[in-house]
């Protein structure tokens, strides 16, 4: 159950990120010239309002409650990631601006793990036809390695590498 909820969320990571890698290049597409806006999306458009614009390898996620924003809000800056905005009398105007560079490779970290794993897998996997104790060709006898003299069928194979321990 773990390995299939994995795929699912690997799937899911690998579709954000080609999603992240789309609005990234259409984020060079301004159709805003004033605002150097790409693409505008609405979230929600009754209070309070959210709504992502795109700007050139930039995502920007925004928060509006009221229209009275006369005090910055302290900001914060990590990573190429931004957070600021202005607040008023029961207003507040925030924006999280992330670059689309650090979108993309957080999405991409979980689908490459699962692709790593899922080839140590299959390398520890002992190939049919060899002894699955010692890996020796089973061809010539078939029921018991000529090699270490186990029956084919019962002994698991022992790995001699750094990664049995971990799997």
């Amino acid at each position: 159950m773990r390995r299939i909820l994995l795929h699912i969320l690997s799937s899911l990571s690998l579709l954000l990120c080609l999603t992240s890698i789309v609005f990234w290049s259409r984020s060079h597409h301004i159709t805003h010239p004033s605002l150097k806006i790409a693409d505008s999306i609405n979230i929600r458009t009754t209070e309070p309002r959210w709504w992502i614009t795109t700007h050139p390898n930039t995502l920007t996620l925004c928060r509006q409650v009221g229209r009275d924003w006369s005090k910055p809000l302290n900001g914060l800056e990590f990573a190429g990631v931004k957070f600021g905005g202005r607040w008023g009398q029961g207003s507040m105007l925030w924006n999280l601006v992330i670059p689309f560079w650090l979108l993309t490779t957080i999405f991409a970290i979980l689908p490459l793990c699962d692709i790593v794993f899922i080839a140590i897998e299959k390398s520890l996997q002992p190939s049919s036809g060899h002894c699955p104790h010692c890996g020796y060709d089973l061809r010539a006898s078939p029921q018991r390695c000529p090699e270490c003299g186990q029956a084919t069928s019962t002994t698991p194979r022992q790995f001699d590498s750094a990664l049995a321990p971990a799997i």
